[in-house]
């Protein structure tokens, strides 16, 4: 009896250990792999000893819990090679992209941004010939017109992100034929933490950048010297960041529950206050109304 009473023990485990073996093999077998792709690593340097601006991580930290069946693989990469990462992978996923037909054509786009930041100002080293030229080619609006510039500043030269979405009307400028020699495309890995430190070194006379990507870079530096800024006039008052997903059947699915993680995320003050924590506190205000008005919240 006693041996019988072991057996049936002894069975009992084998068959529970089966089925736990199953159990956890068909739950590994539902987490897919999502490859990310993004410019930043938080905490690692971008450029020398330069901490990254990664809104893009920041928010999609705050999704993470609405996307448990997948299984995130980082890649760090430019923009332009994550363009073309998307194209050849089936499973890969790029944030805080702007929207355009040719990225629609191999991606699928999430229907609310990720990330809302604010529009392009032109920018020049403070004590710099350059910055006493801007300030001759404002507009009523306290704005500037890179066309003016290029037209009627002739010895100025811009430095801009290579592979980086500016907005037609601005990358109609820097892909003309006629002002090739007046843009300087970096096409190096550390991205804007590069362009600022060749306008404040002196490299290059101007470039375009985000207000709050250009204050983030410049705080990191110790030696004093201003950089001055203006309102790009080809540029909006803001720009919208969006999820990109591979233009497959996989990646149509991973968008979707991107669209809903966003839906539900948006309308939480967490996710105000992960663009925030970005911005310098004098721009908090301004920049709440703008969230605001985007995911159509009231914070």
């Amino acid at each position: 009896m006693l041996l019988q009473a072991y057996g049936k023990r002894l069975l009992f485990g084998v068959v529970t250990g089966i089925s736990l073996l199953f159990s956890v093999n068909a739950a590994t077998e539902n987490v897919q792999t999502m490859l990310w792709l993004t410019d930043a690593v938080d905490n690692q340097p971008v450029y020398k000893s330069s901490q990254p601006v990664d809104v893009s991580g920041a928010t999609l930290q705050l999704m993470l819990p609405k996307l448990a069946q997948y299984q995130l693989q980082t890649m760090v990469v430019n923009n332009q090679r994550a363009i073309e990462v998307l194209k050849a992978r089936p499973n890969a996923c790029a944030g805080n992209k702007i929207v355009t037909s040719d990225r629609l054509d191999i991606s699928y786009a999430s229907k609310l941004p990720q990330v809302v930041f604010p529009g392009l100002r032109i920018f020049a080293r403070a004590d710099s010939t350059a910055a006493a030229a801007l300030a001759g080619l404002l507009d009523q609006q306290g704005r500037i017109s890179v066309r003016k510039v290029l037209l009627e500043a002739h010895k100025l030269r811009f430095v801009v992100v290579g592979g980086r979405n500016y907005g037609t009307e601005l990358d109609t400028l820097i892909d003309a034929a006629q002002w090739q020699n007046r843009f300087w495309k970096r096409q190096a890995d550390d991205m804007a933490a590069g362009v600022v430190d060749m306008v404040r070194t002196g490299r290059i006379d101007l470039m375009l950048e985000y207000p709050n990507v250009a204050a983030h870079y410049q705080a990191q530096q110790t030696d004093g010297t201003a950089l001055v800024s203006y309102a790009v006039a080809e540029s909006p008052a803001y720009l919208l960041g969006h999820i990109l997903c591979s233009r497959t059947a996989q990646g149509k699915e991973m968008l979707q529950q991107f669209d809903a993680a966003l839906a539900e995320v948006t309308q939480t003050e967490a996710y105000l206050d992960a663009h925030l924590r970005w911005f310098a506190p004098d721009y908090h205000a301004e920049f709440r109304t703008l969230y605001n008005k985007v995911y159509q919240t009231s914070f």
